[in-house]
């Protein structure tokens, strides 16, 4: 079976690559009409160099048709030969003639690539070259005696080389062409000037070759006329006779790369072949040629040009030659003179001669850059720098019978200095001297990678990647022919960063330059002053966050780059700005404030600009843009004048301003302009007071246009559980009068564009909609609104409203629009409301209605304009309260809008904001009822009695008669003068009777808007400066924290005489022998900006004898005119230790930036017990955020208290921790016990008088009444 399956396998293989019919046929036509000896019953194997087919052995690729035994000629029958389709080469010997037919029907043959004949006779058709095809690339016709069509030099896309075997003329090409040629390449043969031809339309031709025959052909010189040829040879054959000039229009040929000239000793030139136009040349060949005529530099090149030379067999004069070419090489030539001393050697890499010079080698040619070769010289002795390298394969010297040397010596070897540069992507080190050689060896001796500037003068090696300067470079010279060669030392220094541009893109600084490095542990990064985190390093680009600059246009910021020691500094800015300067105010608040500076190209990088007032620095309080700038300044004096000097780089704006004791404006939180407030630091609302409470998204009804929501909100130490609802309620068509028209049915279909941006739309009537577009704005954002730019807070929704050209029944009608706000309060206790409706002072384009529960706002902003088309129209709008309780307050904005055009566009938008003024502060304020108050005063007598104090309804006492006290006990007695203590600002003294006192700062706590601690710290270190007047003695506390960004300056004032001291606008009385804190923190670096700070105080009073008979109370005053709930703001402090009574006022205001604000002191837990000894207080003061500075001000009093701590509820009189019970309340006991015994004692009486024992009973009675009593 296996037999059989391998003969079909051979016969189908047989079968399957015989040559296919019609060329088997047209094969045996062939070889009988042109008497070929080809073996026909093998023709793909049997016919070597005649016959050539394809890989399949089906097909024929090559012919070659041989002349004849009999002589001819033979002409090729076309019916036959075109059945060889897939021919790729033809190849004529000279007695095979193709007819005129046999040049058209080449477009048959698609694969056809190569044409060889060996002659044509004959007339060749006009239109030869047209039914080319396009794959033939190469004709040859050896020997041609004919005139060349000139279709065949146009059409014709490949290489045409014709007359390569002429040996006499007839060959004629015409003198120019009507039109471009395609030739890519053209070989000619020149007899009796026979190509005469301007090359001018020869725009493909690359490669032009041409031998000249005869000394008629030699006149021959439009070279130049070839407009992108790269390759010329011109070849003199030597049949020329005569010598003749050189034809030099070559020289205009721009695009030439390649020259040779071969030219048989048949041209000469007296004129310089001034090559100097010519850039791309890069050889040069030139044989048999006399250049001893021709003039200095014989060849002229262009500066730019690397040019190998090549002379053979020529004459030259060497003092004549310009050496300074790339490669020179002089084979078997008859060199006059030596070869000149010339700088020019350090162009040249190698010099080549072999034969025929017996001169000199000068010292300049050590300067080449590559290799000396010497072969069959006379030459008798070299510098010294080619006898360094002696015996090693540099340079070459062979059958050079006069030189003599036999070994490497190198006496002149001198290293003088180096250079580097070195980018830390790795750079390269130039190392100068005398006889280096053109290798540089490492410290082991292995060669290094050595680029040769100036041979044996300077020789450059590249270096690794690095930073810094602290390494080191070791290297050796000709250690290859000394093994002892010295080991020389560079120390590198590598380059210092190049900043070009820096861009803060997706949330990080991108800097780009040099001379980074990969290595992030070497780079320090600041921009604006304020040091970065490296995300990424390259050598040319960083990437680095930190910093989020507050806007995004026209950023300038200096950016300062440290790598490994090394510093790279630029101020990074937009190109082709200038900066322009201008304050729009020129007077100032003498209680401190804010200043806006406007312009164009303003930054907020405080390292690079400044403001200042009177020469003092002024912070930057906030950078709205590149075009606006706010600073804050500090309390100023009335009166005067102050130079206002603003710089950035070399600009300089300078003004005066004047301070005024009344601020323009109502503002908390910003600034004034004229009478408009301007908010800072996040904050907004009509004075700047309130920050955005920073609510999630509320949820999305799907099919009509409410924004519906409840959530909590929490602040100042209150969760207020709230809800509001926003949505349209109608939309009407009005007659002027008033009269419905139309009452649209509320029904949307709702769309969402993209996301956070929801729009509802319902028809109206024909084409005309009304679409009700929610916006939600999750962080702060710049918007357009009609005509005017508004910047909304974080959580903010805007409702606008769109409405398409609705066609009115009557001109004078109008549309009415309703929207309707719900805002209440889930808790139904404790609760006050209050409304405002007026002008945004802060946006002369805004109305605004603030609907208020506690200290929560429902906050809306109404666009009184609106836009009608492209007009911008002033808003026909009424906003109105439909209902107010305590908890709920509904109300109404209404829109009428008259005939609009195509479009009416209008904006509201609603922000729930913590506000600092309780809704109680407002006008007419709604409260739910306070619950009943049935508390009785204290003491006993109560409230001290009549001369003492009177009993108020809320069950305080309010003392008179210069008494004071929760029950008007006591009065005030001096505090012994303290001591101060120079490491910290305590206050510790004691009385004459032995209670001791002490005041402290514990520690200042940062908290979140909630009241959770973020973080405590304690101030380890304090500067002390004493001032005594004849007022007081103060003690003046310093320090800092944060790096010294933070100041901390406390003031203890011992008061020696009754004194009226102010504070935050208010006046008091602090009395001889009391003492008054005041404590300012300036700068405080907030870790989030709706944090607050809470500064502890600690106060105690101490029995230091301590006594068992001792007894301590204390006692917490609240301040009930505060809107918190009761007992959360402590107002006076009372702790007694026998009939001393330590009291502390503290202040409900503080000074917050120059602008009295309210605060809160709060009761904090105590880690020291009271005990019979001992009473103590921790109170924390909590202030509100501050840009700038805060300042409080609580004070001390010591006070003799005539009622005993035994006699007043909750004193501790032991030192356990059981409370005992006061005398009163003792003595109530005693009463009751001998009532009840006098009774007993009768009864006993009436019952036992008659017995015995009676006497014995009534006789113990008496005696436990006695003791009783």
């Amino acid at each position: 079976m296996i037999k059989y399956l391998i003969i079909l396998f051979l016969l189908f293989s047989v079968i399957s690559s015989q040559v296919v019919i019609e060329q088997k046929e047209a094969l045996d036509q062939l070889k009988v009409s042109l008497s070929q000896t080809w073996d026909l019953t093998n023709i793909c194997t049997g016919n070597s160099n005649l016959l050539k087919c394809d890989n399949s052995q089906t097909v024929i690729t090559k012919i070659v048709i041989s002349n004849p035994a009999m002589s001819g000629p033979w002409t090729i029958p076309d019916a036959s030969f075109f059945k060889l389709v897939n021919l790729t080469e033809i190849y004529l010997s000279s007695d095979i003639l193709p007819t005129s037919t046999f040049w058209t029907n080449l477009q048959l043959l698609t694969h056809l690539t190569k044409i060889q004949c060996a002659k044509i006779n004959g007339i060749l058709p006009n239109d030869m070259g047209v039914y080319f095809p396009q794959s033939l690339n190469q004709l040859i016709i050896d020997n041609i005696l004919t005139a060349i069509p000139e279709s065949l030099l146009i059409n014709f896309g490949g290489t045409l080389q014709l007359g390569g075997t002429n040996s006499n003329s007839g060959l004629t090409f015409p003198t120019s062409l009507s039109q471009s040629s395609k030739l890519l390449a053209l070989y000619v043969t020149s007899h009796s000037l026979g190509f005469n031809m301007n090359g001018s339309n020869f725009i493909n031709l690359r490669s032009l070759n041409v031998k000249l025959a005869d000394d008629a052909s030699m006149a021959y010189d439009k070279y130049g006329t070839f407009p992108n040829i790269t390759y010329l040879n011109i070849q003199v054959l030597d049949t020329v006779a005569s010598t003749h000039a050189l034809p030099l229009s070559f020289c205009e040929i721009p695009t030439l790369s390649t020259l040779m000239l071969t030219v048989n000793n048949k041209y000469t030139t007296s004129y310089v072949i001034d090559l100097t136009s010519n850039q791309g040349i890069n050889l040069i060949t030139i044989e048999s040629m006399d250049l001893s005529t021709t003039p200095t530099p014989i060849i002229a090149r262009h500066d730019e040009a690397k040019i190998t030379l090549a002379l053979k067999l020529c004459t030259v004069p060497l003092d004549k030659l310009d050496i300074s070419f790339e490669q020179l090489m002089f084979t078997s030539c008859i060199m006059q003179n030596n070869l000149p001393s010339s700088s020019g050697y350090s162009e040249v890499t190698d010099i080549y001669i072999n034969g025929n010079y017996g001169g000199t080698i000068p010292e300049e040619v050590c300067r080449i850059k590559g290799k000396l070769q010497l072969y069959n010289t006379l030459v008798s002795a070299l510098p010294t720098c080619f006898l360094c390298e002696w015996g090693t394969q540099r340079n070459t010297f062979q059958n050079n019978i006069n030189l003599m040397y036999t070994q490497a010596s190198c006496p002149n070897l001198k290293f003088d200095n180096y250079t580097m540069d070195l980018p830390t992507s790795g750079g390269t080190l130039d190392l100068f001297g005398i006889d280096l050689g053109w290798q540089v060896f490492d410290e082991n001796g292995l060669p290094v990678v050595t680029m040769v500037i100036i041979g044996n003068s300077q020789l450059r090696v590249s270096l690794p990647p690095g930073t810094g300067s602290s390494s080191q470079y070791k290297f050796k010279f000709h250690y290859d022919t000394n093994s002892s060669a010295s080991l020389h030392i560079a120390n590198l220094q590598y380059s210092s960063p190049i900043i070009n541009n820096a861009a803060f893109l997706n949330g990080a600084w991108q800097i780009n330059g040099g001379n980074f490095y990969p290595n992030r542990d070497l780079i320090n990064v600041y921009v604006a002053g304020i040091l970065m985190n490296v995300l990424y390093a390259g050598f040319n680009q960083l990437r680095v966050t930190g910093l989020t600059p507050p806007y995004n246009d026209n950023i300038i910021v200096s950016v300062n780059v440290t790598v490994d020691g090394l510093n790279g500094y630029t101020i990074a800015s937009p190109s082709g700005e200038l900066t322009v300067a201008n304050a729009p105010v020129t007077e100032l608040f003498s209680g401190g404030s804010y200043i806006p500076i406007t312009g164009e190209m303003l930054t907020f990088d405080q390292t690079i600009m400044s403001l200042t007032l009177n020469g003092i620095i002024m912070n930057l309080a906030k950078a709205e843009s590149s075009s606006k700038l706010v600073f804050r300044y500090p309390t100023l004096t009335v009166g005067v004048s102050y130079e206002l000097v603003y710089k950035q780089g070399a600009y300089t704006y300078n003004t005066t301003v004047t301070v005024t004791n009344q601020l323009g404006c109502q503002v908390v939180q910003g600034y004034c302009i004229g009478t408009q407030p301007y908010c800072l630091n996040g904050y907004t609302g009509p004075d700047c007071s309130s920050l955005p409470a920073g609510l999630p998204q509320p949820p999305i009804n799907q099919t009509f246009p409410i924004t519906s929501t409840t959530s909590p909100v929490q602040f100042n130490n209150q969760e207020l559980n709230i809800r509001y609802s926003i949505y349209p309620t109608s939309v009407q068509e009005l007659t002027y009068s008033g009269t419905t028209v139309k009452d649209f049915p509320m029904i949307f279909e709702k769309l969402e564009p993209n996301p956070n941006i929801y729009q509802y739309t319902m028809n109206l009537t024909g084409s005309s909609l009304f679409s009700s577009v929610i916006r939600w704005y999750k962080d702060p954002q710049i918007v357009e609104y009609s005509g005017s730019r508004v910047e909304n807070v974080k959580s903010t929704t805007r409702y606008q409203t769109i409405i398409s050209t609705y066609p009115f029944a009557n001109p004078t009608n109008y549309l009415l629009m309703k929207y309707r706000i719900d805002f209440e309060s889930i808790e139904q206790s404790d609760v006050c409301s209050a409304i405002i409706s007026k002008l945004l002072p802060t946006d002369p384009n805004m109305a605004y209605t603030q609907s208020k529960f506690n200290y929560i706002d429902l906050f809306t902003r109404i666009d009184v304009l609106a836009m009608e088309t492209t007009d911008i129209t002033n808003l026909d709008f009424e906003s109105q309260v439909l209902s107010r309780t305590p908890t709920k307050i509904s109300q109404e904005i209404s829109v009428r809008i008259g005939d609009f055009g195509s479009v009416f566009l209008w904006d509201f938008d609603v922000t729930v904001l913590m506000d600092a003024k309780h809704a109680k502060q407002e006008l007419s304020p709604l409260c739910t009822p306070p619950p009943p108050v049935n508390k009785p005063c204290q003491g006993n007598p109560v409230c001290g009695g009549p001369t003492q104090g009177i009993c108020q309804t809320n069950g305080t006492c309010t003392c008179i008669n210069g008494y004071t006290g929760a029950i008007c006990d006591s009065k005030p007695t001096p505090i012994p003068p303290t001591k101060p203590n120079p490491n910290t600002p305590n206050t510790d003294t004691e009385t004459e009777s032995g209670v001791g006192l002490h005041i402290s700062i514990v520690s200042i706590r940062e908290l979140d808007y909630q009241g959770n601690q973020e973080r405590e710290l304690t101030i380890p270190r304090w500067l002390l400066k004493q001032v005594n007047t004849i007022e007081k003695i103060t003690y003046l506390y310093s320090s800092t924290l944060f790096n010294g960004s933070c100041l901390i300056n406390v003031t203890i004032d011992y008061f020696n005489q009754d004194s009226v001291v102010s504070f935050a606008g208010q006046n008091s009385t602090k009395l001889a022998g009391s003492i008054k804190y005041s404590a300012q923190i300036t700068k405080w670096p907030f870790l989030k900006q709706i944090n607050q700070l809470e500064v502890v105080f600690s106060s105690s009073i101490k029995d230091n004898s301590e006594s068992t008979d001792s007894c301590s109370y204390k006692n917490i005053e609240y301040d009930e005119s505060n809107p918190l709930e009761t007992q959360s703001n402590v107002r006076m402090v009372y702790i007694q230790v026998n009939d001393r009574t330590f009291s502390t006022t503290f202040n409900n205001l503080a000074v917050v930036d120059g602008i009295p604000r309210q605060i809160r002191n709060v009761l904090l837990p105590n880690q020291v017990n009271d005990s019979n000894t001992q009473s103590n207080s921790l109170i924390g003061v909590l202030t509100p955020h501050h840009s700038e500075y805060i300042i409080i001000d609580p004070d001390f009093n010591l006070l003799v208290s005539y009622v005993d701590p035994s006699d007043k509820e909750g004193s501790i009189c032991s030192d356990s921790d059981k409370k005992k019970l006061t005398k009163a309340q003792l003595a109530g006991i005693i009463v009751a016990s001998s009532v009840i015994g006098v009774a007993l004692l009768i009864m006993a009486v009436y019952l036992i008088k008659r017995t015995t024992t009676s006497k014995i009973l009534i006789g113990k009675m008496k005696s436990k009444l006695n003791r009783l009593n």
